[in-house]
């Protein structure tokens, strides 16, 4: 909600402010839109196997979540990084 209590949809707000914030408007371009198939959640799950091995299945869960994260998000990671 803005300040004057009416309801602003967040793509439109970015559209209309990314000059104001350039780099976090790209990155909401990709976090904010929404996949039209399931394959990414699929894609996720294929590659937690290659992550979470019976070799590796004593890894902390944090520890996990991190790996996964970065190994799914590292294209963008190094885009702005």
């Amino acid at each position: 909600y803005s300040d004057d209590m009416t309801y602003t949809n967040p793509l439109k707000w970015w559209k209309k402010n990314q000059g104001l914030y350039p780099v976090l408007a790209a990155l909401v371009k990709v976090f904010l839109t929404i996949p039209a198939t399931s394959a990414p959640s699929e894609r996720v799950w294929s590659q937690s196997a290659n992550v979470i091995t019976t070799k590796r299945a004593r890894l902390d869960e944090t520890i996990a979540s991190g790996i996964m994260f970065v190994k799914e998000n590292v294209r963008v990671l190094r885009k702005h990084y």
